[in-house]
């Protein structure tokens, strides 16, 4: 048997190199549907496939809260609500999360850096651990923000040169002195839904009560956005879902007015891969099954030359047949020199990936989930094999069955190898190229589809004149101590809002200038909810301004919004039109 299968492989060689065209031909026609399909599984297997780089990762999920009845989604949690679920028995550790931008000094130079507000169990929880230094205390729960910093692989080596005593340095931000406890192995990321989550550079850690944040948090003030667990070891998803539904049931009875009947409040546990995932899925699933179609194509069209090349073997065939050969041995024989160009192709096809893979990777989305997870492992290898395989079988099964079913006496008949197509052959590659024709006008439909789709959303109607504005975001410093808060009321802010205006107004080149509030500029995609408090409004005698359109309007009233969280200060932004 192996005997048989060794002479087959060396008879496809020798037959593969007495046609050098067609062999190139072929082989790059699969490398280049099994590159294509290989690259887009690269992405699938890393993002969707792989389980997440945490210990124990099928342990970690996402908490949402949800009041359907007044069809609010995820709306995040309170601090008493975060106490009752870490007390629950239901989690090893749960950690609430806050993504906020902050002024980084003490550094070679200041900068903007991405802050994300954690329980100082956070690292235990991901069961992860600083490359250099430690991590939180899981068990401090001293109120306030805890006055160290944990910084990421990223920001060690930009900010402060990979320094090894970075351990004994602080730095500061808004007006905080912090002292950093350790650094974040390379390509660690948070499990964020977005790229600004996701990359962060600083992890700072408190307890979500004590100066800055309010010392009796209210149980109805949602101010921690979104929340991570661990469950407790042994303990499924469903099954911990059963006792959260449990307790939020015993909650509601308890604290009654706080959760109205009519919002119908319910806690789900959702995988924390598949929220980091989100609608990436579906998007991923489809590109893959158009990219399969092109492979399949190619698929297609090999076979169609296969059939083209058999109708000039057609006196080999009766040849061999006659001299004893089996209908499935020549049929073997075929299969093996179609195997063999396939998996030509899907080494070239490996190969050209492999050369453009830092190009390619280039074109992903940086807002793609775990992207610097993306590789060629050996899953991928495997893969690449795999469809190497297939794709042999597709296109050579037809073109073998048909080539061993030779009629001995018309073929020996015919001189040279010029041997005609029979009406079965000839219906055959017919059927090919309709099918080829078919397939492809499906993707060609899906592409002009998606072109037009494209193109519509580049000429969206914005309901304003886009072309010559510019928008700015600027942060004033919030103090842990808000004793020495420079900025703490609307009259200690007006002066330099106001000065800041003056100054945008007389640049050149500045038509007019506004300031308003985060998520007052249009299309603004922040996903934070502007809690409103009772009271707290103030008259500005800042310029308003619509865009495209000059007002001499000089005063508007303007909401000012104030959490109890130290690093949820308002953000200013800021509006030019040249």
């Amino acid at each position: 048997m192996f005997e048989e299968l060794w002479q087959d492989l060396r008879f496809g060689v020798r037959m593969l190199r007495k046609s050098p065209g067609f062999t190139v031909i072929t082989a790059l026609t699969i490398a280049l549907g099994i590159g294509a399909t290989t690259a887009i599984f690269t992405v699938v297997d890393a993002t969707l496939l792989e389980p997440l780089p945490y210990p124990q990762s099928e342990q970690l999920v996402s908490i949402q809260d949800n009041f359907p009845g007044a069809g609010a989604q995820d709306v995040g949690l309170s601090e008493p609500e975060w106490q009752d679920l870490q007390h629950s028995g239901i989690f090893e550790y749960v950690s609430p999360t806050w993504f906020d931008e902050n002024n980084l000094t003490g550094s070679s130079q200041p900068a903007r850096v991405r802050l994300l507000i954690v329980a100082p169990n956070y690292f235990a929880l991901l069961g992860v651990q600083p490359q250099l230094g430690r991590g939180f205390n899981p068990q401090d729960h001293s109120p306030g923000i805890l006055p160290e910093v944990v910084i990421s692989d990223g920001l060690w080596k930009r900010a402060f040169g990979s320094d090894p005593n970075i351990l004994s340095k602080s730095v500061r931000m808004d007006t905080d002195l912090y002292r950093i406890v350790g650094v974040m192995p390379p390509g660690f990321d948070a499990p964020g839904r977005t790229a600004e989550e996701r990359n962060i550079e600083i992890w700072a850690a408190t307890s979500f009560y004590g100066p800055p944040m309010s010392d009796h948090p209210l149980r109805n003030r949602r101010n921690l956005p979104t929340a991570i667990a661990r469950l407790k070891p042994g303990l499924t998803i469903a099954a911990a879902q059963s006792r959260l539904d449990a307790l939020v049931a015993s909650l509601q009875k308890q604290f009654g007015g706080d959760y109205p009947r009519q919002n119908a409040w319910t806690v789900r546990l959702l995988p924390l891969k598949d929220r980091m995932i989100g609608n990436v899925r579906q998007s991923l699933v489809l590109l893959f099954g158009a990219v399969g179609l092109v492979l399949l194509i190619g698929c297609v069209n090999v076979a169609n030359l296969l059939l083209a090349r058999g109708s000039t073997r057609g006196r080999e065939m009766a040849i061999r047949r006659a001299l004893g050969a089996a209908q499935a041995r020549l049929t073997r024989q075929l299969l093996t020199e179609s195997l063999l160009v396939s998996l030509f192709g899907g080494i070239a096809g490996l190969a050209i990936l492999y050369v453009l893979k830092d190009f390619l990777l280039r074109l992903v989305p940086d807002n793609l989930p775990r992207l610097n997870e993306i590789s060629i492992s050996w899953s991928v290898l495997l893969f690449a094999l795999i469809a190497s395989v297939i794709s042999g079988v597709l296109f050579g099964l037809a073109p073998a069955l048909q080539a061993g079913q030779v009629d001995l006496n018309h073929a020996l008949k015919q001189e040279g190898r010029a041997s005609t197509a029979s009406g079965e052959r000839a219906r055959m590659r017919r059927g090919l190229v309709i099918t080829e024709f078919a397939l492809s006008l499906v993707l060609m439909i899906a592409a002009g589809l998606l072109m037009r789709s494209f193109w519509d959303l580049l000429n969206v109607r914005l309901g304003f004149d886009a072309g010559s504005v510019m928008s700015v975001r600027t942060r004033l410093p919030y103090p842990n101590d808000t004793s020495i808060d420079k900025y703490a009321t609307a009259a200690q802010e007006a002066p330099f809002v106001r000065e800041l205006l003056r100054r945008c107004m007389m640049m050149s080149g500045v038509e007019e200038a506004a300031i308003g509030d985060p998520g007052s500029i249009p299309l603004d995609q922040s996903e934070r909810d502007l809690n409103v408090l009772e009271g707290q409004f103030f008259c500005s005698e800042f310029r308003f301004c619509v865009a495209g359109c000059s007002t001499n309007r000089t005063t508007t009233q303007r909401r000012r919004w104030r959490s109890s969280m130290r690093h949820s200060r308002k953000v200013f932004g800021l509006t030019t039109i040249r």
